[in-house]
């Protein structure tokens, strides 16, 4: 199957044909494909330039490079390839995971073909020695700018079973080895542990550290989410039914329902209001050894309230050894 390819414009300065070859670039034979062009353009083209057709032809060429090239382009031999990796910032071959990756690949100066029965070789792998770039900071510690690992606070951490049980351990460095590296002599870097979690023979464990906080803090304010987002979508299925779908003896019902719940509420905080007001007037009353037993007693004003004025009637008289008569305090006979 043939791949179509753009071919550059440095190859072909005055004609933009489309070049397909095979996927795995190693055949030396290419078609070239295009439209044919008018020799107002390029004298090479087929058409003349008073040709008035309105449709021009495609154009399909069959080349063999290596028949073309002849002893200008051979098949390439063990001297036209070289061994690359990856380089580093210094140009010097650089180490991912612990390993260098060399792959064959041919020279840039070598002009020659693969050809076809051409397979690349699997790259070699060389394991490297471990340094800082292949570790990281383990569970409770961060990077400082050094590059080192700082433990952080115990309180923002959540609680790790593997650690508590012992089945895991943390080095007194804060360091663990990168997942997946594979480099050699880790002891050099973190000297009692393996990089996974596993003391060295002869190694003392150093002080673990011990979550007490964060997931419980962190269960709590998840339970809080969910619960207001369950609120606003059961408040939204109810507005919509409320809205669209309730009839009117409904909404009737739910409206004196609501009147009720309104009612139920405002007399409960005045009650808790009330409690809360009573028991701060209590203690600030008493003091350290004297009674708080003292009980609310009622304004002149409030007993007054509640007392028939003298426009109720004739059938009312002052008290005998009650107040004098204008003083507006009046008792039922």
């Amino acid at each position: 199957m043939l791949a179509p390819v753009v071919c550059a414009e440095s190859c072909l300065p005055t004609v933009r044909l489309r070049c397909s070859i095979e996927p795995d670039g190693q055949r030396p034979k290419v078609l070239l494909h295009g439209k044919a062009c008018r020799k107002s353009f390029n004298s090479k083209c087929s058409y003349d330039a008073t040709d008035t057709r309105s449709d021009i032809q495609g154009i399909v060429y069959a080349l063999d490079i290596a028949q073309l090239m002849g002893d200008k382009m051979p098949v390439c031999k063990e001297n036209d390839y070289e061994q690359w990796t990856v380089p580093a910032d210094d140009r010097t071959p650089r180490c991912l995971l612990g390993q260098q990756q060399m792959f064959t690949r041919r020279r840039q100066d070598s002009v020659c073909l693969q050809g076809a029965d051409y397979k690349r070789p699997v790259p070699t792998n060389k394991t490297c020695t471990c340094t800082a770039t292949d570790t990281e900071c383990d569970y409770g510690f961060i990077q400082d700018p050094d590059g080192g690992c700082k433990p952080l606070p115990q309180e923002k951490l959540s609680a790790c079973p593997s650690i508590d049980t012992g089945a895991y351990y943390v080095s007194s460095t804060g360091k663990r080895l990168v997942h997946g590296d594979v480099c050699t002599g880790l002891e050099s870097v973190i000297l009692d542990t393996d990089g996974k979690g596993a003391l060295r023979p002869g190694a003392k464990p150093a002080a673990q550290p011990k979550g007490t906080g964060g997931s419980g803090s962190h269960r709590a304010i998840s339970g809080v989410f969910v619960f207001l987002v369950l609120l606003v979508v059961l408040a939204g299925i109810f507005g919509v039914w409320y809205q669209f779908l309730a009839s009117a003896v409904a909404k009737t019902q739910v409206e004196d329902i609501a009147v009720g719940v309104k009612s139920f509420s405002v007399s409960l905080i005045g009650l808790i209001t009330d409690k809360v007001s009573e028991l701060l007037g209590r203690g600030h009353a008493g003091g350290p050894g004297v009674a708080t037993a003292s009980r609310y007693q009622p304004l002149d004003e409030e007993l007054n309230y509640f007392q028939p004025l003298p426009a109720a009637g004739g059938d009312v008289r002052p008290p005998a050894n009650g107040p004098a008569a204008g003083d507006g305090v009046f008792t039922i006979r």
